[in-house]
């Protein structure tokens, strides 16, 4: 039952360290949201495609003309 829990406990905490940027993306109404979504769903198992994901998802939005 106790390793049950434990690994209730770590697959959660890996799962929100894995959409982090995404959600981070989310928080910050970043313009390019689907296509962030879609490097971290599909790219984010690897290290490389998470870093990405998680600076992508830390840049500024260029500003438009029309802002």
């Amino acid at each position: 039952m106790l390793l049950n829990l434990g690994w209730a406990f770590f697959g959660t905490i890996g799962f929100a360290v894995y959409v982090l940027p995404s959600a981070i993306g989310v928080l910050r109404k970043k313009i390019d949201l689907p296509e962030l979504g879609a490097v971290n769903l599909l790219l984010g198992w690897t290290l490389a495609g998470w870093v990405v994901a998680l600076v992508w998802s830390l840049s500024n939005d260029p500003i438009t003309p029309d802002q």
